[in-house]
């Protein structure tokens, strides 16, 4: 057996909280997002940057192996997380 090491930058780090936290509702809203991992930490959101960072997200986590289908795009709406890829950790 073996592991594989990412490494995300803080942005990628509360931008992939965001959405795990969130991946219940069908669609996040970019909106929110923008809000959640850039506004309320006084930094500058924009559609760029959030799209800029879901790539390089999607690119650190296919290479541990999870599918590049795992952050889905809805189309001027926001992203999805694809459920069926999350194992809940519980810890007592």
């Amino acid at each position: 057996m073996f592991f594989k090491i990412v490494s995300l930058n803080e942005i990628q780090s509360r931008l992939l909280t965001f959405l795990l936290l969130n991946r219940k509702e069908n669609v996040i809203n970019k909106d929110d997002i923008l809000k959640s991992v850039w506004d309320e930490f006084s930094l500058s959101s924009s559609n760029q940057r959030l799209w800029q960072t879901i790539n390089e997200l999607r690119k650190k986590l296919s290479s541990i192996g999870l599918p590049a289908d795992f952050i889905e795009n809805v189309h001027g709406v926001g992203y999805s997380v694809c459920n069926s890829k999350v194992h809940s950790l519980n810890i007592n």
